[in-house]
């Protein structure tokens, strides 16, 4: 779907969800996020607040996260612990920012400074799902950063030790897959 159509049909559906067909929805959705203004960030927040259906709600929550304006990323992030939403639904806020490569040092930011906030809002089940989500991050100094952030925190977690193993294992994979790829991206490039 072009980026051009991908804004009016996010418009069109938020006015009258039975104009646009769901599968071009999943698709305009995160399109017209990622190339997003303040105007559009705060159309989807409202019609989150307003969602009654938590899937509908998810839905909406996790296309903020691809707003690349790091304003409109810090705002959306502060919805994670904020009071708009049940953590576990903006949640995916986090999750989907820790993967984007333009979004990912925000996020980084955002979980440390978080991390004892979000323990505190979290089923004890649900932590190492927050633990696992470093296991997104792709470079050295934060494989040390999140080791030496996260080791002391997880004794306190079930499963901590065991999720922060997983995760840096993900970490110590893409570095190395990064690193086997490099050159071979560099001479198709060129």
């Amino acid at each position: 779907m072009l980026v051009t159509q991908a804004t009016p049909l996010v418009l069109a559906w938020l006015k009258d969800r039975k104009t646009v067909d769901p599968e071009a929805l999943s698709s305009a959705l995160p399109r017209a996020a990622t190339h997003g203004n303040a105007a559009l960030f705060d159309a989807l927040l409202e019609a989150a607040k307003k969602e009654p259906n938590r899937n509908e709600r998810v839905r909406l929550l996790s296309a903020l996260s691809y707003f690349r304006v790091p304003e409109l990323t810090r705002r959306a992030l502060g919805l994670v612990v904020g009071s708009d939403f049940d953590t576990r639904d903006a949640l995916i806020i986090l999750r989907t920012a820790l993967v984007l490569p333009e979004t990912q040092s925000l996020a980084w930011g955002f979980y440390r400074e978080q991390f004892d906030t979000l323990t505190q809002r979290l089923r004890s089940d649900e932590l190492g799902g927050l633990i696992n989500q470093v296991g997104n991050l792709c470079d050295a100094a934060q494989l040390t950063e999140a080791e030496a952030f996260l080791t002391p925190r997880v004794k306190q977690v079930e499963g901590g030790p065991r999720a922060l193993a997983r995760a840096m294992e993900s970490i110590r994979l893409c570095i190395e897959s990064e690193k086997l790829h490099q050159q071979s991206v560099r001479d198709f490039l060129h």
